[in-house]
C-alpha cells in the first residue's frame, strides 16, 4: 500500500493487496477519526484510481469474479463515516478525489450544498452541484455529517457491462449521511456531448445487484436543464448519468412513410374484420378451419388495436400518465400480435406432422387464448413495472417506450425475434413437405420443377406477412444503427402488413371466396387451388 501511496504505477497484484488492506480498515466500526487519517486513507486511493492505473483496474476485474471498483466505492463510503471533524465544513482535496462536507445544524434554514468545480476528466473542466434541502436535513440527527465525494477517474473504472450501449457521461459522484432515505438533488455536466441526451438515466451504484454490484436507476429521475442534466433520487449513495451511445434521432420522412403505410393497414384490417364477421358461420363448420379463423381474427384484432393506439401515442406529451397507458397498450398488443402469428405457425405444423389426426376444440381455444394473450399481459405488465420503478419506462423526447434501456429492449425485441425465427423453421418445413412426390405422381422433371418452384414462390408470399417473417429484419437492429434503407424498407414491409394479411390471409382463402360468393348471390370466380396455408388448415378433417 506505501508503494502505491508514493505514486508508483499500480499492477493487478498490488492493487488487489491494497484493495484488501482498505477493505479490512474501513470494516472497523465504533470508531471516531481525525481529518488527517481520513487524508491518508483518500491518499492511498488517489493512487489507486489515478489514470496510469486503468490498465491494472481492468485486468484485476477481467480475471476476477467480484467487482473490485465496487469494493472500493464500498470502502470509501464506510470508511469516511468515522470522520469525526472539528470545523463546520472540511474538505479533502486530492488530484483523483475531493471530499467535501458538513455538520448538521437542524436549526438552521440553510440547505446543504457543495458545489464541485473546475474537475479535470480527460481533458475536460466538468462541474457538479449538489443539493439537500432543509425539509430533509432536519431529519438527521444534529451535527451528524453530510459528506460528498467526487471520483473524476471512477468513470473509467467501474464496469458497465450490464448496461448494454451506455456508458457514464459525468463525474461519479458519492453522498452519504446518517439517514440513508434522504433526498438528493444533483447538477451533472455531461463529459461528452455525443451521446443521446435523450437517452439520459440517472443512476446509482447498487452494491447487491447481480451479486458484484451494478448501475440501478430505481428511486431517480432526470431533468434535463440546458445542457446539464439534474437527478432527484430519493436515497444516498454513489451516482453518476449514463447515456446511449447512439443518439436516436426522428427521421421526419420515414415517420411520414410510417404513418401513411400503418393507415393503409388499418383501413385493410377494418374491411378484414368486416369480411370475416359477414363469413364467420360459413368458414367455421370444420374444427381445422375455425382454429385458423380464430387465429386470423386475433391477428388482425391485435395488429388493428396496436396500430391504433401507435396513432394516438405520436399525439401524446411525454413522460404523461396517458402515454405510460399508451405504450403499455402498445408493447402487449404488439407482443399478443407474434404470439397469434405463432398460433397460426403451430397449427400450420400440426396439420402437416398429424394430418389426419382430431384435436378438441375447447383445448385449442385454451391454449390459443392462453399464448396469444396471458403470455404477452406477463411481459408486458413485468417490463412496465421494472421500467416505472427504475424510473426509465419511457423516452425523455418522445411518447415511446426506452428501448435503449437494455432489461425494456430485450423484452421489446426478443419475444418476437424468437417467434419469428421459430416461424422460419415452420416455413421450411412445410415447404419441405410440399415438394416430397405424392404417390403416384408422374410427371417430366422440367414440369416438377416448374411447378414446384411456383408453389414455393405462392406459399412463402402467403406465409410471409401471416407469420410475420418480415420482422426478421429487425435482427439488423440487434447489435447497431441500420442502414437508411434497411430502416425504410423494414417500416414500409412492417408498416403495410395489415395490407397483406387483408390479401394473403382474408381475399385469397378459397372457403372466403365461396362464402363470399354464395352470400352475395356472384357468379363463382376463377379462383385457382389456394396455398399450403389455406388449403392445409382450411380443409375438413
Amino acid at each position: 500500500m506505501a508503494n502505491i501511496s508514493e505514486g508508483q504505477k499500480a499492477t493487478p497484484g498490488n492493487l488487489i493487496a491494497t484493495l484488501d488492506i482498505l477493505t479490512a480498515f474501513s470494516s472497523v466500526t465504533n470508531v471516531s477519526l481525525n481529518q488527517s487519517v481520513v487524508e491518508d486513507f483518500l491518499g492511498t486511493v488517489n493512487s489507486l484510481v489515478d489514470a496510469s492505473s486503468t490498465s491494472a483496474w481492468r485486468t484485476v476485474q477481467t480475471e476476477t469474479k467480484d467487482n473490485s471498483s465496487s469494493k472500493l466505492l464500498k470502502s470509501v463510503e464506510s470508511f469516511t463515516r468515522l470522520l469525526s471533524p472539528t470545523e463546520e465544513t472540511f474538505k479533502i482535496i486530492k488530484p483523483n478525489i475531493q471530499l467535501k462536507g458538513a455538520k448538521v445544524d437542524s436549526t438552521s434554514s440553510k440547505p446543504y450544498n457543495v458545489n464541485f468545480s473546475e474537475i479535470k476528466i480527460r481533458n475536460k473542466s466538468l462541474s457538479t452541484n449538489v443539493t439537500i434541502a432543509q425539509r430533509e436535513l432536519v431529519n438527521l440527527p444534529n451535527n451528524s455529517l453530510v459528506i460528498s465525494i467526487a471520483y473524476p477517474t471512477m468513470i473509467d473504472i467501474l464496469d458497465t457491462n450490464d448496461t448494454s450501449d451506455f456508458q457514464l457521461n459525468g463525474l461519479v459522484l458519492t453522498t452519504t449521511a446518517e439517514n440513508s432515505s434522504t433526498s438528493i438533488e444533483m447538477n451533472f455536466m455531461p463529459l461528452s456531448a455525443t451521446l443521446d441526451p435523450a437517452s439520459v438515466q440517472c443512476v446509482f451504484w447498487n452494491f447487491d445487484r447481480n451479486s458484484i454490484g451494478g448501475w440501478d436507476g430505481m428511486g431517480c429521475k432526470s431533468e434535463k436543464i440546458g445542457s446539464n442534466i439534474v437527478c432527484k433520487c430519493n436515497h444516498l449513495t454513489s451516482f453518476s448519468i449514463l447515456m446511449s451511445r447512439f443518439k436516436q434521432e426522428k427521421n421526419k420522412g420515414l415517420h411520414y412513410i410510417s404513418m401513411i403505410t400503418i393507415s393503409i393497414s388499418m383501413g385493410s384490417l377494418v374491411i378484414s374484420v368486416i369480411i370475416e364477421a359477414v363469413v364467420w358461420k360459413h368458414v367455421t363448420k370444420t374444427k381445422t378451419s375455425h382454429a385458423r379463423h380464430i387465429a386470423m381474427l386475433n391477428i388482425v384484432l391485435s395488429l388493428l388495436t396496436a396500430n391504433t393506439w401507435f396513432i394516438i401515442s405520436d399525439y401524446l406529451e411525454p413522460n404523461t400518465a396517458i402515454c405510460k397507458v399508451a405504450v403499455l397498450f402498445i408493447h402487449f398488443l404488439h407482443l399478443a400480435l407474434f404470439f397469434w402469428m405463432f398460433i397460426l405457425a403451430l397449427l400450420l405444423l400440426y396439420h402437416l406432422i398429424f394430418l389426419f389426426k382430431d384435436f378438441s376444440r375447447s383445448a385449442m381455444k385454451l391454449i390459443s387464448f392462453t399464448l396469444g394473450y396471458l403470455c404477452p399481459l406477463i411481459i408486458s405488465i413485468s417490463t412496465f413495472t421494472v421500467g416505472y420503478t427504475r424510473n426509465h419506462y419511457l423516452r425523455k423526447d418522445e411518447c415511446w417506450l426506452n428501448v435503449a434501456e437494455l432489461s425494456l429492449y430485450l423484452t421489446f425485441v426478443g419475444p418476437p425475434l424468437t417467434i419469428v425465427t421459430i416461424n422460419i423453421f415452420i416455413t421450411l418445413v412445410a415447404i419441405f413437405k410440399m415438394l416430397r412426390p405424392t404417390i403416384g405422381e408422374k410427371s417430366s422433371s422440367h414440369s416438377k420443377d416448374k411447378n414446384a418452384a411456383k408453389q414455393i414462390m405462392r406459399s412463402i408470399a402467403i406465409l410471409t406477412p401471416l407469420l410475420g417473417l418480415t420482422w426478421v429484419l429487425g435482427f439488423a437492429y440487434l447489435n447497431k444503427k441500420p442502414s437508411v434503407a434497411v430502416d425504410y424498407i423494414f417500416n414500409i414491409l412492417n408498416g403495410l402488413q395489415g395490407l397483406f394479411i387483408f390479401i394473403f390471409g382474408i381475399i385469397m382463402d378459397s372457403k372466403v371466396q365461396e362464402a363470399l360468393t354464395q352470400k352475395f348471390s356472384l357468379s363463382p370466380a376463377s379462383s385457382q387451388k389456394s396455398s399450403l396455408l389455406t388449403a392445409s388448415t382450411s380443409s375438413s378433417n
